[in-house]
């Protein structure tokens, strides 16, 4: 019998988002308004790291 499972963690139970644009704006270490790196990370985590070359 085979049972699979199913878990979304991050967006269901937890909003990370704002722990991430914290993040982002200490290492960018420049006058960033929040919600542009919001509207980078809803593209992808990944958009954020090579946009703003880290």
């Amino acid at each position: 019998m085979n049972v699979n499972i199913l878990w979304d963690f991050d967006g269901t139970l937890v909003d990370s988002y704002c722990v991430f644009i914290r993040m982002f704006k200490r290492v960018v270490e420049e006058n960033i308004h929040e919600d542009e790196i919001m509207n980078h990370l809803k593209i992808l985590f990944t958009h954020v790291v090579k946009y703003y070359g880290l």
